[in-house]
């Protein structure tokens, strides 16, 4: 696995890697969230950003859900 925004996961319905989509569109830099696996989605929760506003850093409570498309 990498990091977000660059996050690979192994699938091993098709032994290969996958790129996770960039979940926030935003340019703030993030890092260090909570990244789970629930067999088949991934579910990725908090972090911190920092940007102009939030030099110091801010905690985030974003929450977001990917499934990997169906092997083809």
């Amino acid at each position: 696995m990498g990091g977000i925004p660059s996050l690979l996961v192994l699938d091993m319905t098709r032994d290969d890697w996958i790129r996770v989509p960039r979940p926030w569109r935003d340019r703030d830099w993030r890092q260090s969230p909570t990244i789970v696996n629930t067999r088949r989605d991934l579910i990725v929760f908090g972090g911190a950003r920092w940007n102009r506003a939030h030099t110091d850093g801010e905690l985030l409570k974003d929450a977001w859900i990917w499934t990997p498309p169906r092997p083809g």
